[in-house]
């Protein structure tokens, strides 16, 4: 097996190719770049998916976020809020868009 989901849409970056593209972001620091990296680990732990089995889609973790609470992973509700706020900005970084769809919203 190559590791890629069949189902995903190829024009559709994973998780795995998010995280390779911003720890080598030069327009962020490296200290952002480390927090980044370690949201989109946090998040496939929380979502026991590996990274390249998770589209960097906001509808798609928006979804799997209805599911995810701060008790049944042990953090805190500040933490999930940090976490998704960094997984935002990592989309941001690399041009992934982060608005919905109008029908969604």
């Amino acid at each position: 097996m190559n590791g890629k989901n069949p189902f995903a849409d190829p024009s559709l970056l994973n998780f795995a190719e998010l995280q390779a593209q911003v720890l080598v972001n030069d327009t962020l620091s490296y200290p952002r770049r480390r927090e980044m990296a370690s949201a989109i680990n946090t998040v496939a732990a929380w979502f026991n998916l590996p990274l390249d089995m998770i589209p960097a889609s906001t509808s798609f973790l928006r979804d799997r976020f209805k599911h995810v609470h701060p008790a049944h992973v042990n953090v805190s509700k500040r933490r999930v809020q940090n976490v998704r706020s960094l997984i935002m900005a990592a989309f941001r970084a690399e041009g992934v868009t982060t608005k919905l769809a109008p029908y969604m919203t």
